[in-house]
């Protein structure tokens, strides 16, 4: 069945409704949606219950906003207020159209999102057509955000409507969010969380699993606006300070990141991944003796992890504790001998030990296992230089410089 779609409008603007419901046709047409309005009353019929009982089961209602709108005590004062009213309990999309520049500030309706794009009233625009196009084109996706589940994928919008309520609660639109995640499916995730903050403005969870859409999304600085929107309304989030430091650390803001992951060891103490990230942070920064210590408490809260053995063992590296390196990085790879860089760094190791022939078999065991890490290439010719072979060693430079062009 199509959706049921309510068009509350002052008188003076019908001219406005005439020309929206002219650009709703094609939906109209496809039985995507049915559209009502005050001039459907047959005559002679009490026109006031008609209005109410059509608002009552309209799943989408059109506020279409000027400032004739505003001053109708029935608009404003009634059809305004229960559509509010079905928007809060999560019963209708409520849709504010601006027709008409005029004062809306504080009106009940200021909080969600209107159209034309921008809140840019119809009359502005140079071009009437353009203006209702855009707004036909922001109904429709509306309209496929209501309809789209992640367990309708693959089926038609009948069966869709058939299986699920094309209205969901905020803990739905989370978990439909949690599910697209799940599949790597970071636009569809990051749509679902913005759908559970238009019912609660207020839920820090929602904001911080946005920032996590975000960071997938390589949309590094609207995901740490999220995230710190998420620590502002939940100040002992770990996970908001932990999403917040993984998006600093990629923004390459080392020191703030830091700060972040100490927030979260803060208030979660057992954080494995807390203290990992800060570990190759200061790595980063050669602050290797602070990142010692870092992958150590990584590694005394989870001995099973390879990558705070490897972090480690690069830290001790940087501090020519090669002995120590090379102990932490063979330990790493008795938990997992399929790792190409813990091989690569391994070879470093054996580097600074002196120990070059074993350090180009590492290094070669690294390549072997990834034939693009261009850093392997680049240590092989090192070690290759040690023992004199350096014409093999010309050849490992060259890889090494082709493979960081590609």
């Amino acid at each position: 069945m199509p959706l049921e779609v309510f068009i509350s409008y002052a008188h003076k603007d019908r001219k406005f409704r005439d020309e929206l419901a002219t650009h709703l046709s094609n939906l109209r047409n496809q039985g995507v949606i049915s559209d009502w309005f005050d001039g459907d009353i047959p005559p002679g019929t009490e026109w006031k219950p008609q209005i109410m009982n059509h608002l009552k089961t309209a799943q989408i209602i059109l506020l279409l906003i000027s400032a004739d709108f505003m001053a109708s005590k029935f608009c404003y004062g009634i059809e305004l207020q229960e559509a509010i009213d079905k928007h809060d309990a999560n019963q209708a999309r409520v849709i504010p159209i601006i027709l008409r520049p005029t004062d809306l500030k504080g009106a009940p309706f200021a909080k969600l999102k209107e159209l034309p794009t921008g809140g840019k009233a119809v009359t502005s625009w140079q071009n009437r057509d353009q203006a209702l196009l855009n707004i036909v084109e922001g109904i429709r996706q509306a309209i496929e955000e209501l309809t789209t589940t992640p367990e309708g994928v693959g089926r038609t919008k009948e069966q869709i409507r058939t299986v699920n309520s094309p209205l969901r609660t905020k803990e739905q639109w989370l978990d439909a969010g949690n599910q697209f995640s799940a599949r790597e499916d970071y636009e569809q995730a990051l749509h679902a969380y913005e759908q559970a903050l238009h019912l609660d403005s207020n839920n820090a969870l929602a904001y911080g699993l946005k920032g996590w859409a975000l960071r997938r999304l390589f949309r590094l600085h609207e995901a740490l606006s999220s995230y710190e929107q998420a620590i502002r309304l939940d100040p002992n989030s770990s996970l908001s300070y932990y999403g917040k430091g993984r998006v600093l650390e990629a923004m390459e803001r080392y020191e703030e990141a830091i700060q972040a992951f100490d927030q979260v060891i803060r208030l979660d103490p057992t954080s494995v991944d807390a203290y990992f990230y800060k570990g190759r942070i200061l790595n980063a920064l050669n602050q290797y003796e602070e990142a010692s210590i870092a992958c150590s408490q990584a590694i005394r809260l989870d001995p099973t992890s390879v990558e705070a053995y490897n972090n480690k063992g690069w830290a001790l590296n940087g501090l020519k504790r090669y002995e120590e390196a090379l102990a932490t990085f063979e330990q790493a790879l008795l938990l997992n001998p399929t790792v190409a860089l813990v091989h690569n760094n391994k070879g470093w190791a054996l580097l600074g030990l002196k120990r070059y022939e074993e350090a180009l078999t590492a290094f070669e065991q690294a390549i072997f296992l990834d034939p693009s890490l261009a850093v392997a290439y680049k240590n092989k010719g090192l070690a290759l230089d040690r023992l004199g072979r350096s014409r093999e060693a010309k050849q490992a430079y060259q890889k090494a410089q082709r493979l960081r062009y590609q």
